[in-house]
């Protein structure tokens, strides 16, 4: 639980850093589209929760895999990254449209970021991992259910990627 709350950290404070420091990137545009449900519903996704669902996964494997290699510093900065990004995101969304729609294209979010910080618990177990190399001069396997568990992280990314689409 407590290396979910050091990725959960890690992501807020990209999100909170990019708030303090950045002016909004598009205040000059004056949009006067307005956006509407049913704009959504005409276009035709058809496999698109696929491509979203495995550009996801490829960012959440690099954040676990990659990041248990690095020993948990490229999680924390991708999570920091992400923070980041999805704070001009919803800065750029704000400016341009009211905050019911940015809310409800949001829809899928907490179950992508929930996710995320699973996969990135796995990913800070790798400072765990040299921490017991160096300190201890021990090498500890992983266990076949700690690689299991990033299945169901797995499955709320694949139900994300399908609310992203409805």
């Amino acid at each position: 639980m407590k290396l979910f709350f050091i990725s959960l950290s890690f992501f807020i404070a990209g999100f909170i850093f990019q708030l303090l420091t950045n002016k909004p990137i598009c205040q000059n545009i004056n949009y006067n589209y307005k956006f509407n449900h049913s704009d959504l519903k005409s276009i035709d996704t058809g496999y698109l929760f696929v491509d979203i669902f495995l550009n996801n996964l490829i960012l959440c494997i690099f954040i676990s895999f990659i990041g248990y290699i690095s020993g948990g510093i490229l999680t924390c900065v991708l999570l920091f990254w992400n923070g980041y990004i999805l704070s001009v995101i919803f800065k750029a969304g704000l400016l341009v449209l009211p905050i019911v729609d940015v809310l409800f294209l949001s829809k899928h979010m907490p179950f992508e970021i929930f996710s995320i910080l699973i996969f990135a618990k796995f990913g800070l177990k790798g400072f765990l991992f040299y921490k017991d190399l160096i300190t201890k001069n021990k090498i500890k396997f992983l266990h076949r259910h700690e690689v299991m568990d990033l299945i169901k992280p797995t499955m709320l990314l694949l139900l994300a990627s399908i609310i992203e689409c409805l």
